[in-house]
């Protein structure tokens, strides 16, 4: 299941955030860390995202499991310039090791794209295109 996190739920999802960070920096991913991380750094620079998320310049998906063990997330950071309110940046595309091949990053990217499509964001004030399937296949 794909849901957005609200901000008075954020701080209840820090450890499986943290759990998925740490999962991605293991495993090589290319997400502002270097390994070895610790879940303690990890769930560290997690909670300072919570305060983006309280102010609504930071917006967070994650993918779960029917028991709650958060599998994957993406976030949109919303530009908070009144010349670029319109844009956004996609970052932290995420899928723990457990979880992957099986089509999550698509659900996690489809679910921001929706966000983007609703007034004042849109796809093509990104790129002037869907960004969705310009982006190459995610294996």
């Amino acid at each position: 299941m794909i849901r957005s996190l609200a901000a008075d739920d954020f701080a209840a999802c820090v450890p499986g955030l943290a759990d998925l960070l740490v999962d991605a920096v293991e495993s090589g991913a290319s997400v502002g860390f270097l390994a070895p991380l610790s879940a303690e750094a990890a769930a560290a620079w997690w909670r300072t995202q919570g305060v983006l998320v309280t102010e609504g310049s930071l917006l967070i998906w994650v993918a779960e499991t029917p028991d709650g063990r958060i599998t994957g997330t993406v976030s949109l950071a919303l530009e908070a310039k009144g010349n670029s309110r319109h844009r956004a940046a996609l970052t932290k595309l995420m899928v723990h090791r457990r979880a992957r091949r099986r089509g999550l990053a698509r659900q996690l990217l489809a679910a921001a794209e929706r966000a983007l499509g609703r007034a004042p964001y849109s796809t093509q004030s990104v790129n002037k295109v869907p960004f969705l399937p310009h982006h190459r296949r995610i294996r």
